[in-house]
């Protein structure tokens, strides 16, 4: 999932700062609010496919590894989501706040697998990853409000999903035993994000259509 992430961010960079230098921030905020829902949709399929994908690529032991999965893919949500803040602090040349960020989070980590791993096994290190994303996350977001005054990006739905996609996600994941359940929980929600996207998706239609 981190290189459809990637991606996205590196096709979006040069966009973004030419928008900024023209302080066109409706635009951005627009086009922050698609490719926000697109992620979390992407990000909450990722999970739902997740013990599928390990039948086909490992053993049976490695499919045991399937509650890990989720964690490190909903951490890289949140490392997707930060990835807007960190943008900013290159653009306002602010790269050693990117630079401490980076050693604070290594030294969270590092801790905290420390602590956990001998407690609850090697399982719990997809946890400390997914907190040490979160946690980077709001602290690009303060550094960013800091640096940046301009409210180019669409925070409050960045709130929101950074509060509902990991509870769809591990609520997907407790259905991991359940096939159905968890066809019908994506299937749900890829309803609601084509109906929110509905006029979007039939000009792109009717784009097609007339070719």
């Amino acid at each position: 999932m981190s290189v459809i992430t990637n991606a996205i961010i590196n096709a979006w960079q040069p966009w973004l700062y030419n928008c900024a230098n023209e302080n066109k921030v409706d635009e951005i905020k627009k086009s922050n609010k698609e490719i926000n829902k697109f992620v979390c949709i992407l990000t909450i399929l990722f999970v739902a496919i997740a013990p599928e994908v390990l039948i086909v690529l490992g053993t049976k032991d490695f499919v045991e590894a399937k509650y890990m999965v989720g964690p490190v893919i909903i951490g890289t949500f949140f490392q997707f989501l930060y990835s807007y803040f960190v943008l900013m602090e290159m653009y306002c040349k602010k790269t050693i706040i990117i630079a401490i960020g980076s050693i604070m989070a290594a030294i969270v980590n590092f801790y905290l697998n420390m602590f956990f791993i001998p407690i609850l096994g090697y399982v719990v290190a997809a946890y400390t990853t997914m907190v040490g994303y979160i946690l980077l996350m709001i602290y690009h977001w303060i550094a960013f409000k800091l640096v940046y005054k301009p409210k180019i990006f669409a925070e409050k739905q960045i709130l929101i999903l950074t509060f509902f996609t990991p509870i769809i996600c591990f609520v997907v994941m407790y259905y991991y035993d359940n096939l159905v359940w968890r066809f019908l929980i994506s299937f749900f929600i890829v309803l609601i994000y084509i109906y929110s996207n509905k006029y979007a998706l039939f000009a792109v239609i009717n784009r097609w259509s007339k070719k």
